[in-house]
């Protein structure tokens, strides 16, 4: 790809900066880099340096890039606190980086599909750290995504051959998962990667090509924790795997399924969060909750209420369809009892939330938060 000074390519990345936001997957790719500890880090394809870039630097760290827009550059670096004449931005490729130093980690987030032959990026990138991490994400060829986009294309080729106009389709750059974790074993590299779904809980398999990558270089262990977050989950798995096969309903196996990988991970980030010494209690005292209610009173919604013990937060009430015999040091009512003023309303299944935050808010005007999403924002 070349340097670009084109205002159409601008724009186009100036809107899709807006379509992205900030989403549980952004909000995901920062926590993974955050818990690394670095000190300095790199973005490939590093635009104007929103949303990651920018939320990396609030934390203290420095952060260096490129991209081939000129005038993102620009705005990288006023949104990053770099001089305009500063050159750890830079205008260009990842390969034409020269530089003797070394980073704690270099990631390359929802920029791959533009990139032609990401696998010699992904070699540039390790070859940038001694002992760090390497950090990015794909679209796989094996989604159904890729071959929606593939008829895409073919159509839009059809149209424009007829003299048709069907609009631009930019063509997006699909990975096989097989190649990429190939290259990652042949340079002996210890890695673990999660599918969009796993990370977004967003069950759209038409949509959702990503795969996302954490890999260690210069050794073969993870952080601290992964070998067992790593058996746990192989642990589970072969049960489901096990339960899949004897299963007589394929749906109720795939819910169940999906529900207990997203307890998992949230009980794996919930540790991320005690590891690095904060605590879920500074999400309540940032927004000024003093009085709330639990929604969920299984193991969840216990590990809640023992961890807000001792704090200047008041569990007003909890909730939950078999309140009868469910015995806590709080009232536990149901779903249809009329619920007590509180300053919002903590739900502990968070497989569930959409249809629980819909159902709840015909009943109150306070904030509906996710413990999923308290936990990411800590």
């Amino acid at each position: 790809m070349a340097k670009r000074d084109n205002a159409n390519y601008d724009i186009f990345w100036d809107r899709q900066t807006k379509k992205y936001g900030v989403t549980r997957y952004e909000k995901f790719i920062i926590h993974e880099i955050i818990k690394r500890n670095p000190r300095r880090v790199f973005e490939v394809g590093i635009g104007n340096g929103l949303p990651i870039g920018t939320a990396l630097y609030r934390k203290g760290i420095d952060v260096h890039g490129c991209d081939i827009s000129i005038k993102l550059v620009s705005s990288a670096k006023r949104n990053l606190g770099k001089q305009a004449d500063d050159t750890c931005i830079f205008v260009g490729e990842v390969e034409e980086y020269h530089g003797g130093g070394r980073y704690d980690v270099i990631y390359c987030a929802r920029t791959s599909w533009y990139i032609n032959n990401f696998e010699n990026t992904i070699r540039k990138m390790i070859s940038m750290t001694e002992n760090g991490y390497v950090i990015f994400d794909i679209m796989q060829k094996e989604s159904l995504y890729y071959v929606k986009q593939a008829l895409l294309y073919r159509r839009s080729k059809i149209l424009k051959f007829l003299g048709i106009s069907s609009g631009e389709h930019m063509k997006l750059f699909f990975y096989s998962r097989y190649r990429i974790e190939k290259l990652l074993k042949d340079n002996h590299i210890s890695f673990y990667s999660h599918s969009e779904i796993e990370i977004t809980k967003i069950r759209d398999y038409w949509n959702t090509p990503k795969r996302f990558y954490v890999c260690k270089i210069g050794g073969t262990d993870m952080k601290k924790g992964m070998a067992a977050v790593s058996g746990i989950l192989g642990f589970v798995f072969g049960g489901i795997s096990a339960a899949r096969l004897t299963s007589k309903s394929t749906d109720k196996w795939k819910t169940m399924s999906d529900k207990h990988l997203a307890l998992m991970l949230l009980f794996n980030q919930w540790m991320i969060v005690k590891q690095s010494g904060r605590d879920i209690k500074e999400y309540f005292c940032k927004n000024n909750y003093k009085k709330i209610v639990v929604y969920g009173m299984s193991y969840v919604g216990e590990r809640l209420l023992d961890d807000l013990t001792g704090a200047d937060i008041e569990v007003v009430a909890a909730i939950d369809k078999n309140a009868k015999g469910i015995f806590a040091d709080v009232p536990v009512i149901t779903p249809d009892e009329n619920m007590p003023e509180c300053d919002c309303v903590v739900v502990t299944a968070i497989y569930f939330f959409d249809e629980i935050e819909r159902l709840l808010a015909e009943k109150v005007s306070c904030p509906i938060v996710s413990l999923e999403d308290i936990l990411y924002e800590v």
